[in-house]
């Protein structure tokens, strides 16, 4: 009978220690379930719609243009919607999402349940930073932890090491605000050269198509020519400062980044010199582009560049420079990119025009090589966010995660 009733007690006391445990740890665990198919608010680049992904609005009225941004970041929860970060850079979708929104429901281990986090991608989170970063390079710029100056993107890992965590802080750029298309964006990210736009605008005030039809076209001339025609007087149309590169060596040589860029500038040279010059080997304007030409390829600086007639941009040139008519830019960008011999009839089109088409090779060939000497920085991907199509959780200025 004493052995029964200490049995009892035995089991009434473990009970009272045991039960306070396993409560917590069905809470804990219940927590957990809840939490992992908990919803949460999805914005990533499929959720971005086509166009301007920045458009400002108050009251239900939409403005072209916007002058008013600040960089303000504010520290506290879901800083997601802050006037320097993911909501304020893409306006259009953040609008489409505040109204009906769009989820996810199965949530990462890891993640804490309590805590709010926002679903995007690593494309999205990419062009954030094309969008924010500034337009000059700085020595607040460290592009290794995708740092630039007031732009800063935080990755980081859960212990699981397949979760993507990010913190996003960063300010639109409202100068971009007519040329940062959907499409533009991702194009870049796949390493279009940063002039590139659907279209582009001539200093005659003349809107032509970019002549990149698709990335083989990268590597082509025609582009160069459009650099050259370009109005870089025109804020929107200036190159960002990031650029995309996704062939570059993590290290590539001195003065030798940016290498498709760099190719097209000696293709660019290569078809005025085997496909133009024998058909105007008294050409003057001929000859000075192949001399300024050469003297960009082999030294990768503008530095020095013999001018002769044509100068290192419209400014600079010996004589007025005559403007293009839109299928002038046509026909001499493609003639760029086919890299073909001229017939009789090309020749004969290209003849009156020979002057300002040399002229816009030297020019475009001169600012990219320039940009990639001074002012360009690439955009390197850390394997966190690759591929680009990874999902990515935002998270907030007060949330601490177990990362390593």
């Amino acid at each position: 009978m004493d052995v029964q009733w200490d049995m009892a007690a035995f089991a009434a006391g473990l009970a009272i220690f045991v039960v306070p445990y396993l409560v917590k740890l069905a809470k804990a665990a219940y927590i957990a379930i809840r939490g992992r198919y908990q919803r949460r608010v999805r914005l990533q680049w499929q959720d971005i719609p086509q166009g301007r992904v920045h458009q400002c609005s108050s009251q239900g009225v939409w403005y072209s243009t916007c002058s008013h941004h600040t960089a303000q970041h504010r520290q506290d929860k879901e800083c997601w919607k802050s006037s320097a970060s993911l909501a304020s850079c893409f306006t259009r979708a953040w609008e489409i999402s505040t109204r009906k929104p769009q989820y996810v429901t199965l949530i990462p281990d890891g993640l804490p349940p309590e805590s709010r986090f926002l679903c995007t991608d690593a494309r999205t989170v990419l062009a954030f930073a094309l969008c924010t970063a500034g337009k000059v390079k700085s020595l607040d710029w460290h592009p290794q932890t995708l740092s630039f100056d007031s732009t800063r993107i935080e990755c980081e890992t859960l212990l699981n090491k397949k979760t993507t965590v990010a913190h996003l802080r960063g300010t639109f750029q409202s100068e971009r605000c007519q040329m940062l298309t959907k499409a533009t964006l991702e194009r870049m990210l796949s390493g279009y050269p940063p002039w590139y736009r659907e279209t582009y605008t001539t200093r005659a005030k003349i809107d032509v198509p970019f002549p990149i039809a698709s990335e083989s076209d990268i590597p082509r001339g025609g582009w160069i020519i459009a650099v050259g025609l370009t109005d870089l007087d025109l804020e929107h149309q200036k190159p960002l400062a990031l650029y995309r590169s996704p062939d570059e060596p993590d290290a590539p040589a001195f003065r030798q980044n940016g290498r498709a860029f760099r190719y097209a500038v000696a293709r660019c040279r290569d078809h005025i010199r085997s496909n133009i010059a024998p058909h105007f080997p008294q050409n003057s304007d001929v000859a000075d582009a192949l001399r300024a030409l050469d003297w960009l390829v082999e030294t990768s600086t503008g530095s020095g560049m013999p001018e002769g007639g044509l100068g290192r941009s419209p400014g600079h040139a010996s004589r007025a420079l005559p403007h293009l008519r839109f299928s002038d830019c046509r026909f001499v960008c493609d003639s760029f990119n086919g890299y073909a011999a001229l017939d009789d009839v090309a020749r004969t089109r290209l003849e009156p025009i020979l002057f300002p088409a040399m002229a816009a090779a030297v020019h475009g060939a001169y600012e990219v090589v320039q940009y990639l000497k001074d002012r360009g920085v690439e955009l390197k991907v850390p394997p966190l966010l690759l591929p680009l199509d990874r999902e990515v959780w935002l998270r907030d200025c007060v949330t601490k995660l177990p990362i390593k």
